[in-house]
């Protein structure tokens, strides 16, 4: 059985790591929904909303 590092520095590291993550996933959905709003019909009522 591995012990698991949590020293500061290893757990900070990997939030900032989860954090770029997030902030690039949330980038590429952005861009994936521009993408679909493009190529999907302009009528407004066939548009789900959030």
């Amino acid at each position: 059985r591995r012990e698991i590092d949590t020293l500061p520095s290893k757990v900070i590291g990997i939030y900032s790591r989860i954090d770029n993550l997030l902030q690039a996933l949330f980038e590429t959905l952005d861009t994936i929904e521009l993408q679909l709003d493009r190529l999907s019909p302009r009528d407004e009522s066939a548009k789900i909303s959030m």
